[in-house]
């Protein structure tokens, strides 16, 4: 008796054993990258726009060949903007709808993040940190709070506001960097049916969400939902990959969203300290990506529709749904 006891515990330890090895081989194999929370902010980084970079790689040429915008207008839903003096002459107009206030502020950071990527005209790094269209003019509506919060309430009043001023500025593109669950949105089919109109009526772009999997107002059809992608250091496999927060290259071979995918980590953003600059990760960002390079688009095609802008990003991607940045 006492033999197999003593055999049985020798059988654990080894099969225990065999665990831990099989751990440290895949943490070899497959190293994990680090991400910065969304929500959360670090001292400046200031040693090379990696997002710049990324995009450079996957083709982009507007920063040389394209001028900057004169009255493209972009709407961002968010915490707000900080009148950071790259943004600064950008902002068009701001409406807050946690507060009722109409001077500019951002409470949280996560707004002016975003305005940065689409409009930041670089001046705080002598033009190394620039947005991917430069000077676009900015609506932002404030629909979130101080701690990123915000219902459907509001964010239901600020579609209403944008569904009613859309012919009184020159708006081209919404960016929407947030996700609810989905029954929430369809929970509340006003909101729904507002945001299926204003999809069908201006480019409305949106982030996948930082869960992993698609979210609303992503799965919606018309709205073009963006997932976040880094380059792979493994050459054995696909030269791009996915971080954990995104939904992944096979989430949109299954249900063909997100609809495209581009740089959403480690990027340089600005900040509403006075640090000027700081380092995110997440979907947000890579609406904002998209959403700036959509700006541009139109300066080359002003008259474009919402059908065009779909089939030219479309032509653009490669099988796995990885934007290259061409400007044609």
């Amino acid at each position: 008796m006492l033999f197999k006891c003593i055999k049985h515990v020798t059988k654990i330890r080894l099969i225990q054993f065999v665990f831990i090895i099989l751990l440290l081989l895949l943490f070899l194999l497959f190293p994990q990258k680090k991400y910065t929370d969304i929500n959360s902010t670090s001292e400046a980084v200031i040693n090379g726009n990696y997002s710049i970079d990324l995009i450079s790689e996957l083709g982009f040429n507007s920063i040389s060949t394209v001028n900057d915008i004169d009255d493209t207008c972009v709407v961002i839903f968010d915490t707000g903007i900080e009148p950071h003096p790259d943004i600064v002459g950008s902002i068009l107009y701001f409406c807050d709808f946690t507060s009722d206030s109409y001077i500019p502020y951002d409470d949280n950071g996560h707004g002016t993040a975003i305005a940065g990527l689409i409009a930041g005209n670089g001046k705080s790094s002598g033009g190394i940190y620039k947005g991917l269209a430069p000077n676009v003019n900015l609506i932002v509506l404030k629909v979130f709070n101080a701690n990123g919060q915000t219902n459907l309430i509001q964010l239901e009043k600020g579609v209403e506001w944008l569904l009613s001023n859309l012919n009184n500025y020159n708006i081209k593109v919404v960016c929407m960097p947030l996700s609810f669950d989905s029954t929430i949105i369809k929970s509340t089919n006003t909101l729904y049916e507002k945001l299926q109109l204003l999809s069908e009526r201006v480019i409305t772009v949106t982030s996948s969400g930082n869960n992993g999997k698609i979210n609303s107002p992503g799965d919606i059809k018309n709205i073009i939902c963006v997932g976040s992608m880094y380059i792979n250091n493994d050459s054995r496999g696909y030269k791009y990959n996915t971080p954990s927060f995104s939904a992944s290259f096979l989430t949109r071979k299954v249900t063909n969203k997100p609809d495209v995918f581009v740089p959403g980590v480690d990027i340089i953003v600005l900040s509403n300290s006075s640090e000027k600059y700081t380092v995110m990760s997440g979907t947000s960002l890579s609406a904002a990506v998209l959403t700036g390079y959509i700006a541009l688009i139109y300066q080359i095609y002003p008259d474009c529709n919402v059908e065009f802008v779909h089939s030219y990003l479309n032509n653009r991607v490669d099988d796995y749904g990885v934007l290259q940045f061409t400007l044609d």
